[in-house]
Parts: C-alpha cells; structure tokens; sequence
C-alpha cells in the first residue's frame, strides 16, 4: 500500500505524486499488498527542530522478496567491503528529500555539493548551501524521532537533493545526493543505495533502514510524522489578529527610516502589534525579521503560533524568527571570537563576554567591515532585515549597546513595556547609547487583550496595591470578562478548576489556551528534571499539561490542544491566556518582596517602601495575562494579597467570584 499523508497543495505534494507514480510503476503489487507499506509525507513538520520544515519523507516496510532493484552503483558493506551482485532486496527505508524548483542559472555545484541563490528584500541575492540544508533536514529528522520515541532504535536516514529542473546531464559527475529533474524508482532506490550501506545474507544482499527487530520503530514514525498540530478558536483569534492587525500607513513607512518604539503597559498589544507589523513587513517586502526576547516561555509560545500561520521561507526556516535574547547572543559572541570555552560557562560569564565584545568593537579590534562580513557569512541565522526586541525597557545597556552596533538603529522595532521590570529595576532608553537612534514613540493605552471587566478589575487592584498610576483603558468592545478568588489550597478546587475549563471549552477553546502560573515554592526536582505541584496536581486529576517549569520542555512548544500550559511567574510575561489561573498569589509576592533589589545609596525614599512598589508593579504582570476569566489563589484572605483581593472583591461584587476551601 501507498499512502501520501499530509498536505495535498503545493510544490512538495506535486512531488510526492511523482514518487508515488514511480513506485507504483516498478512495483505495481505494491498497491494492493497489505504487508508492504510506503509513507510519503509532503511538507512534514518536526515541531522545535532546526530546521523544523522538511519537504518531503518517505518511510517503507517492505516484503524483500518483491521489492527489488537492480543496482547500477557501487554497494559497500559497513565496513567499507565492496559487494557485487545483481539484485538488491529492498526491507525498509527512511528518506528525507530536498525539493528545490530553482532553474539552472540559479543552481551552482562545487564538487559534489551544490548552492541554489535566494533573493531577499530590496532584490538582495545570496547563494544558500543546499547540500548543508539537506544534511541539517537530517538531523532535525533523527533528533524529532529520538524525542517523541524514547528508547526507540532509530532508522538510518538517508538525505537526498531533488533539482526538478536540473537534468541529469548536468549533474557532476561524482558520487553524491543529488537527484535529477527526472528519474525511475529504481533510480532512486540506487540513489539511497549510493548513500547507505548494504547487509548480506545467504548470498542475498538487502537494503534496509533499520535491523529486522526493529521493524515496528518505522510504522511508529509513520503515526508520528503524520500528527499536525490544529489551531484552536483562540489561536485563530490570534492569527486573525495577527493577520488583520490594525497597522497604521504611518508605522509602515516609519519603519526602515527611524527606530520605532511602541510605549504600553501589559495587556495593550504590544507582542500582537509585533507580530502584525512582522506579517505585513513580510507580505509587502519579504522581509526576514528576528524576534529577541528573554521569556523562553514566550519564545515557545510564539514559534508554535508562527508555526500554525505556516511562516517559513523557501529554505524552511522562519521568515519571522523567535529567539531569547541569550541564544542569539551566543550565536553573535561565538562569531566575533569573543567566546573561547565550553557552552556550559556561557551564562555564568555572559556579562563579561558583552562587556569584552562592546571593547573590542570601542577600540577599533572589531571592525565595522568585520562585523558586516560575520552576518553576511551567517545569512541563516544573523543576516536580518529588521530586529524586533520585546520589553525593551528591561534589558541591560550593553545588550542595547551591542545589538545597535550590529544593526543600524533604524532596522529596530521595540516594545517598550511600561512599568514592566523583571531583570532590573531601571528603564533601558533605547534611544541612547554608543550609537544614538532617532525614534518615534507611539504610546499604546487601551487594553487589547483583556475584557472590559478584567481591566476595570487590574485597575482597582492596582489601587489596592499602592500604584494609583498604574491604568490600562477599557476596551468597550471586549464586554464581560470575571474574576474567580480561591482561598486556600487549590488542590482542594477541582471542581472549580474543571468549572473553568468546562467553560471555555463551550467559548470554543482548548486547555492549551489556559495558562497556569506557579511561585517557586511549587517546583522541585526529580529524577527526571524539574516539575511542579501544579503538574501533580493535574495528572491527579486525569488532566494532561504541557509543564513549563522544565527547562528542557520549555524549549519546545505543546503540540496536543489538550496539555494544560503551565509555567513559573517570571516566565508568563508576554504570554496570555483565555483563563489564567495564578497558583498562590500570596506565595509569590513574598518571594518576589525577599529577592526585590535593593534601592541605589542616597535614595530618599526607604528600602522597604521601594521594594514594596517593585514587587507591586510585578503582581500586575500577571493580573494583565487573562483574556475571559482570571483565576487568583491565595492562602488567606488576611494575607497581604488576600486583603488587597477582599476589598476589590467588596468593590465590584458582580466581576468577583470568591470561594473559600
């Protein structure tokens, strides 16, 4: 049997066609046979890879006694004995194909590598490595099927380059992965066997992907490769929003002249009018744009909804691409040589690393040619048209400082968050520094994401907490929106909790649209990583979740609609949620009020007083999360928190629903 799973539009799915005739032609058996399978998969995504698009895999268990080729290349054994036969059984294969459409004048071989050339904005050409592409598809393959089959025996994957409008003739004339505008099956079946080794057996000689007990791993790839992740109600929502955005003429035809700052308190837009500006850069000039932020929680967040939009580029990586601020300076620091041990100490001397590198380019040791021709020798991952940073208010100056030495302050989109600090408690002015940039300011005040009550509810609050300043304006065209207090251990409020989710499941919304907060004093560590209270609390429950709090997971974004989102109170910046429900409130404040800096010497104001307005203007970053309902737990309503709650509740008993345990 064959089966093309996926896609069914687009250059990819013409081609998986293709094969399939092919195989169908040479094997016609193959159709019927209930005991031989082909998997072709168009257009595959390998959620959290690098790479993360492949253009087309084919998977095959076979019976070996009908599913043959006669070889026409050299066929080698593992260890490296030369095998000469006449026949080839073919047991199984796992193939991941290049597809490229370009024509000859934009196709280049160097031995028996080869080069296609791009165009990016402005008409901008760079020639692209195929041959690299291809090898890293490769990886991001193994490296998918290694995370989602723990323990499993992995297939042999063997990568190959389709030039559709290259012929044969013109091929070099050396051994390689490369296959012509045109071919039989057993053309590629001699491509595979050129690029693997074979086995023999009984003076039989067969090619296979994996060792004959290992046959099941391949029909387990095949239900994996074939899972796409579907949009919610809300991801849609967001999309649209992200599509149809309300981006002003002004801002378009600012961008590119001048830095452009957005000025907004949380729950504004200020990520969504990011994204919306990042969508029509790209529809209008096919821009690349890079997306820097701290939040490797946003980070996720956002590659999954880019993912969803289906934003990548013709060399399947992403036209908007999302990274923490520290990986991509990595990636920068790494370049100009700066970095000279192991990654393992790169965070411990980050600060020293940026402080080295700011020197280096003050003192004329790193030039402005120099720095040119390290992005334009890393176009994949440093050649950017336009730089986007989020809560640009909260990074440090040399991070400011390096980035505008990289790229002219004019290609900057920033997010300023007012009032929003987390890694320190100093506003960063972008429009300062080594290089002085010319800006425009746009100040963003009415709440975009939250309903109407749920901002009426923040602003009260932010009274209660002493920051009669703190205001966000009510969107009177999002009406409703509530409140839910739980007093005491939310362990004990299943029902509530299932009340909640049961509720936005019937507004068309999935778990993964709810985002649960937890303090620290809800992680701990296992044998396995980090996990929460929260974690065990939901599996209890018979609840999935995708938990946030490891550091490994929360590379990667949840792929089930069904997992829960749960992450720590310093990573739910930036990110939003139908319903938030924000474990022990109280818990994190205290935390927060015990790790809040100390005031500068000679401020008059006393320490308590500022530590006290810190931790305040922090609570109201995740008060400003929730879309429809916000969900807060607190120990006690006689807490500081609790106190702060009853009297709003007292205020606006219609929007606050409170439950004591």
């Amino acid at each position: 049997m064959i089966y093309i799973i996926g896609d069914d539009s687009g250059p990819e799915s013409e081609a998986a066609q293709v094969l399939k005739d092919a195989a169908a032609r040479a094997w016609p058996w193959i159709c019927e046979d209930p005991h031989s399978h082909i998997w072709i998969f168009p257009n595959i995504q390998c959620y959290g890879q690098k790479p993360q698009d492949l253009d087309i895999v084919l998977l095959a268990l076979l019976d070996p006694a009908r599913a043959q080729f006669q070889p026409t290349v050299d066929l080698f054994l593992l260890n490296g004995t030369r095998v000469e036969t006449t026949r080839v059984q073919v047991r199984s294969f796992c193939i991941c194909i290049e597809v490229k459409d370009h024509r000859p004048r934009q196709v280049r071989f160097e031995g028996n590598k080869v080069e296609v050339r791009y165009l990016g904005m402005g008409g901008r050409s760079h020639w692209h490595s195929a041959t690299q592409q291809s090898e890293k598809q490769k990886y991001s393959l193994l490296n998918y099927l290694k995370k989602h089959m723990p323990g499993a025996n992995m297939p042999y994957v063997c990568n190959l380059i389709w030039l559709r409008n290259i012929p044969r003739e013109e091929l070099p004339r050396l051994t390689s992965n490369l296959l012509p505008a045109t071919f039989i099956w057993s053309g590629l079946m001699n491509a595979v066997a050129s690029n693997q080794c074979v086995w023999t057996q009984n003076g039989t000689t067969t090619l296979s992907a994996v060792s004959r007990d290992s046959d099941g791993v391949l029909a387990q790839a095949s239900e994996l490769l074939g899972h796409r992740i579907e949009p919610t109600a809300l991801d849609r929502q967001r999309m649209d929003r992200i599509a149809n955005g309300a981006i002003s003429h002004s801002w378009m035809s600012e961008v590119g002249q001048q830095q452009v700052v957005f000025h907004g308190r949380g729950g504004t837009g200020k990520t969504a009018i990011l994204l919306s500006l990042a969508w029509r850069l790209w529809e209008t000039k096919g821009a690349r744009i890079l997306l820097l932020t701290y939040n490797r929680a946003l980070v996720a967040d956002l590659r999954r909804l880019l993912t969803l939009m289906g934003m990548i580029d013709d060399v399947g990586m992403p036209l908007v691409e999302v990274k923490t601020v520290h990986s991509f300076l990595f990636r920068v620091l790494s370049a100009l040589g700066v970095i000279d041990h192991d990654e393992d100490d790169f965070l411990e001397n980050y600060a020293r690393y940026k402080e080295d590198a700011i020197s280096l380019i003050r003192d004329g040791a790193i030039t402005t040619v120099d720095l040119e021709k390290m992005v334009a020798d890393d176009c994949d991952d440093l050649d950017w048209d336009y730089i986007f940073i989020d809560e640009a208010q909260d990074w440090p100056e040399n991070e400011r400082d390096l980035l505008h030495q990289l790229y002219k302050p004019e290609r900057f989109v920033i997010a300023d968050g007012k009032d929003q600090f987390v890694r320190s408690d100093a506003a960063c002015d972008w429009t300062k520094g080594d290089i002085v940039a010319n800006s425009i300011r746009i100040p963003l005040v009415r709440g975009l994401r939250m309903k109407a009550n749920l901002a009426s509810f923040a602003n009260m609050f932010a009274v209660e907490l002493g920051l009669p300043s703190w205001k966000i304006e009510r969107n009177p065209e999002a009406g409703g929106g509530k409140v839910i207090v739980v007093e005491g251990d939310y362990r004990d409020a299943e029902a509530v909790h299932q009340r909640v989710v049961d509720s936005a499941r019937s507004a068309g919304n999935c778990p993964v649209d709810l985002l649960m907060c937890v303090p620290p004093c809800m992680v701990y560590d296992d044998s396995e990583g980090r996990r929460s209270v929260a974690r065990d609390m939901l599996e209890a429950w018979g609840a999935e979740c995708w938990d946030g709090v490891d550091d490994n997971l929360r590379r990667e974004f949840p792929v089930s609609v069904e997992k829960l989102r749960i992450v720590q109170y310093d990573s739910c910046r930036g990110l939003e949620g139908w319903s938030v429900i924000a474990l022990g409130l109280d818990d994190f404040y205290e935390y927060k009020l015990s790790t809040a800096p100390s005031p500068a010497e000679g401020t008059q104001a006393s320490s308590i007083d500022l530590k006290m307005r810190f931790t305040n203007r922090w609570l109201m970053i995740p008060v400003t999360r929730a879309i429809d309902c916000l969900v807060l737990n607190v120990s006690s309503r006689s807490s500081y928190i609790g106190s702060a709650l009853r009297r709003v509740s007292e205020q606006c008993p219609d929007v606050v629903e409170w439950h004591k345990l």
